[in-house]
């Protein structure tokens, strides 16, 4: 097949006179340059520009969030604010509890240590997880210690949970 279509091809070429041979070689030998600079090595240069100039911007942005870590780890052992104690937590979670439509009368807030509040009782599972995300999100309080189980109703749990507020221990 190969040989087909080099033997259409010598016989085309041993059909042009000398001159037009000549014509020919001289445009091959002007446009095969000009393809090979403009079809090839312009395109690849400019790439090469451009990953270039990315490379140098991920450099920079890499140089910006080791800065952020390494602040971020001075910041880590840090609380964010003061504890709230025992009884200022207790309210702040009674009304996070009203917020989230958390059956209050379901459970039991009782002080555990300085600045602790134990929350025992049976509830939704669904409104605890809700409620523990409300407190974390909108007051960042923890939960510290829970111990959760299933109870006897369907998607309810018992349990027994710790919660302190930003870093405080109970």
């Amino acid at each position: 097949m190969r040989s087909k279509y080099l033997a259409a091809l010598k016989r085309i070429w041993m059909e042009r006179s000398l001159r037009e041979q000549r014509l020919l070689l001289a445009m091959a030998v002007i446009v095969a340059p000009s393809l090979l600079v403009f079809g090839i090595l312009q395109p690849l240069e400019l790439a090469v520009s451009r990953n270039r100039e990315a490379a140098l911007r991920l450099e920079g942005q890499v140089m910006a969030v080791e800065q952020l870590a390494a602040e971020a780890s001075k910041l880590s052992g840090k609380t964010a604010m003061t504890p709230l104690s025992a009884r200022s937590l207790q309210t702040v979670i009674e009304a996070t509890m009203d917020r989230a439509a958390f059956a209050r009368d379901e459970v039991k807030l009782a002080v555990e240590g300085d600045a602790g509040v134990r929350l025992s009782g049976e509830a939704g599972f669904d409104a605890w997880m809700r409620l523990a995300g409300m407190l974390e999100r909108e007051s960042q309080v923890h939960v510290v210690r829970m111990t959760a189980t299933p109870s006897d109703h369907p998607g309810r749990i018992k349990l027994d949970a710790v919660l302190v507020h930003a870093g405080g221990e109970a």
